[in-house]
């Protein structure tokens, strides 16, 4: 059985239109991902322009320096009445407590 030449024309054509095909399948998640992300970026720039993303920032910096602000008052606190029943007791002494190994030991 000859191929005649008119065969392999139709032939590339089919090939042709299934690699193009293919590619389209292919290619329809990649452009989905790429306007996504698109999007997420203008929205991005969006907030960063009207003001509402820096207010936000700032908003939550304020409140971060409160707490941090908060918990070293609260430490200083427990520190000065850890040293004042230390300093009732009499057991403000030279001697340190045992280490982490000597206590493991005993």
């Amino acid at each position: 059985m000859m191929l005649a030449p008119s065969d392999f024309v139709a032939n590339s054509d089919d090939m042709i239109m299934a690699l193009v095909l293919g590619g389209i399948v292919l290619m329809t998640p990649v452009i989905a991902i790429v306007t996504y992300h698109q999007r997420k970026m203008a929205e991005i720039v969006h907030k960063a322009k009207s003001g509402d993303g820096l207010q936000t920032v700032i908003a939550e910096l304020v409140k971060l320096r409160q707490e941090v602000k908060s918990l070293r008052e609260q430490t200083n606190a427990n520190t000065i009445a850890l040293d004042d029943v230390r300093s009732r007791a009499g057991l403000e002494s030279k001697e340190q407590p045992p280490s982490i190994e000597e206590r493991m030991m005993q």
